[in-house]
C-alpha cells in the first residue's frame, strides 16, 4: 500500500543519513519518489513536540537518528544534534537572547500602508527563518522591502513593561505578534533564555548587619542578666 511505500523510503533516507550521505545528494536521490522536506535547525521544547516525536527521540543520545514516525504531516526522520536541560528561572534573574526583526518605515507612511506592512510581518512571523541564520527564511521573496535584522541580549528586569510581557510567555524558537513602533513594524524572536548570576552581597553591608545582629544579642543577655541580679523598688 501506499503507506507502507512512503515508510520503506523514510527508512531508506535513515539508512542513508547514518551513512553521512549528504542533504543535496538525498534531495536528488528521492526526487520523483517522495516529496521530502528539510526543517530547520533549532532547538525545541519536549513539551512542545507530538507525543509520536517525543516518544522517538527518548533514550536517543548526541548524533543518534530516531526510527520514522508518523506525524500529520508524513513520515519525519529526525536526529536528535544536542540536547539541554533548561531550569525553570524567576523571570526577573534572566537574560534573553533576541532575533529582532524590523520593517521600516518612512515617517510619510499612511495608514493603509502601515496596514499592509503589518500583513507582510504577519506572513514573516510564520517563516522567521532560525535563530542561527543572519537573515530571514525566503529573503528573495521581500526584494524592495527595508527590513533590518538584529541580534541582542538584554536582562529581561530591563526590558520595557510592554515588550517584557510580549516575550515572558515566549518558548525558544517563537516569535511575538507584529508591533508597530515610531520606526517601524517590530517582531521579536526568543532564541535563548539563560539564568543571570545573583549580585554578590555587599561586604561592608553583611559586615554591618552581623555587627548589629551581634550587638542586639549582647543587649538581650545584658538585660536577661539585669532581671536576675536587679531589684526594683516601686514606691507609690
Amino acid at each position: 500500500t501506499q503507506p507502507e511505500v512512503v515508510l520503506g523510503y523514510a527508512r531508506e533516507l535513515r539508512s542513508q543519513m547514518l551513512a553521512g550521505t549528504p542533504a543535496s545528494q538525498l534531495l536528488d536521490q528521492f526526487e520523483g519518489k517522495v516529496r521530502l522536506e528539510y526543517g530547520p535547525l533549532s532547538w525545541v521544547e519536549t513539551d512542545l513536540m507530538s507525543p509520536e516525536l517525543r516518544e522517538a527521540i527518548t533514550g536517543l543520545e548526541k548524533g543518534d537518528i530516531a526510527q520514522p514516525v508518523l506525524t500529520d504531516v508524513g513520515y519525519q526522520v529526525v536526529r536528535l544534534m544536542d540536547k539541554r536541560y533548561v531550569s525553570t528561572l524567576p523571570e526577573e534573574n534572566a537574560e534573553v537572547a533576541l532575533k529582532e526583526i524590523v520593517l521600516n518605515l518612512s515617517e510619510q507612511s499612511m495608514t493603509l500602508e502601515i496596514e499592509a506592512m503589518m500583513d507582510i510581518a504577519r506572513n514573516i512571523a510564520k517563516y522567521p527563518g532560525t535563530c542561527q541564520e543572519e537573515g530571514l527564511a525566503g529573503m528573495n521573496n521581500l526584494a524592495g522591502l527595508n527590513i533590518d535584522v538584529d541580534y541582542k541580549r538584554v536582562e529581561l528586569a530591563r526590558l520595557q513593561p510592554d515588550l517584557r510581557q510580549m516575550i515572558e510567555p515566549l518558548s525558544v524558537t517563537q516569535i511575538t505578534e507584529p508591533f508597530a513602533a515610531p520606526d517601524g513594524i517590530h517582531l521579536l524572536m526568543l532564541c535563548e533564555k539563560m539564568a543571570m548570576p545573583l549580585p554578590k552581597p555587599d561586604r561592608d553591608k553583611v559586615r554591618a548587619a552581623l555587627y548589629q545582629e551581634k550587638l542586639q544579642l549582647e543587649a538581650e543577655k545584658y538585660l536577661r542578666r539585669l532581671r536576675r541580679e536587679a531589684f526594683i523598688d516601686v514606691r507609690a
